[in-house]
C-alpha cells in the first residue's frame, strides 16, 4: 500500500488482519485524506497514524483502541468517527483537536461515561453519541456553534438542561433517552431548531405547543 503515494482514501475493514507494522507502511501516503480502519482483532498500537498529517477524516472501529494521544499530530483532521471501541474510556486526547475538529461521532463505545474533553472542541458543528453509557451532558453546553446533536440510545441521560445553551442547533435527536415532558423545557430555547427526533422516549407523552 505504501507504494500508492497518490492515494487519498483508504478503507480496511472486517477480515483485514491489520497490525501496527502494517500501519507503519502508511507513512509514505503523503496525500491520504480519509482513513477508515475497522474490526481488526490484532491492532493495538495506533501511534503510526500520527504520521499521516494530511488526514482530514478518520474512522476507527477497533476493539483495542484505548488511547487517543496519537491525535496530537493530526493538524488537518476535521472528522473523527469511533465505533465499537469497547476499551475506550478516556477521551482526553480529543483536546489536541480543540481548534480544528468539526464532526465527532461515537457509537457503541460502552465504557465512555465522561465527555468533559468533548466540551473543549470549540469548532464542533456535528456531534453524534450513540449507545454509550453517558449520563451527564453538562460539558456539552460550551459547544455554542453546534448545528447537529444526536444522543441516541444513551438511555442514562435524564437531564438535558445543557442543550438549552446550544442556541445554533438545527438538528436534535434524543431517540430512546429517558427524559420526561418537563425535561423538554431547554428545547424551547432553540429558536433555530429545524428537526427534532424524540422516537422511543417513552416518558414523553406531551410535546410543548411552543415547539
Amino acid at each position: 500500500i505504501g507504494n500508492f503515494t497518490n492515494l487519498q482514501s483508504l478503507q480496511l475493514h472486517s477480515q483485514c488482519s491489520i497490525s501496527p507494522s502494517h500501519l507503519s507502511h502508511l507513512r509514505s501516503l503523503r496525500n491520504l485524506q480519509r482513513l477508515s480502519l475497522g474490526l481488526s482483532p490484532i491492532l493495538y498500537n495506533f501511534h503510526p497514524i500520527q504520521q499521516l498529517t494530511t488526514l482530514q477524516s478518520l474512522h476507527l472501529g477497533c476493539i483495542h483502541l484505548n488511547d487517543l494521544t496519537f491525535l496530537r499530530q493530526l493538524s488537518n483532521l476535521r472528522v473523527l468517527s469511533m465505533t465499537n471501541c469497547q476499551k475506550l474510556r478516556d477521551l482526553t486526547g480529543l483536546r489536541y483537536l480543540s481548534d480544528r475538529l468539526e464532526t465527532l461521532m461515537i457509537k457503541n463505545c460502552m465504557e465512555i461515561t465522561n465527555v468533559v474533553p468533548v466540551g473543549c472542541l470549540t469548532q464542533l458543528r456535528t456531534l453524534h453519541i450513540t449507545n454509550c453509557k453517558l449520563k451527564d451532558i453538562t460539558p456539552l453546553k460550551s459547544l455554542i456553534w453546534l448545528k447537529e446533536l444526536k444522543l441516541n440510545m444513551c438511555s442514562l441521560i435524564d437531564d438535558i438542561e445543557a442543550i438549552g445553551h446550544l442556541v445554533e442547533l438545527e438538528v436534535l435527536s434524543l431517540v430512546s433517552c429517558t427524559i420526561t415532558n418537563k425535561d423538554l423545557a431547554p428545547v424551547l430555547l432553540l429558536k433555530n431548531l429545524q428537526k427534532l427526533d424524540l422516537n422511543y422516549c417513552r416518558n414523553v407523552s406531551v410535546i410543548p405547543v411552543e415547539l
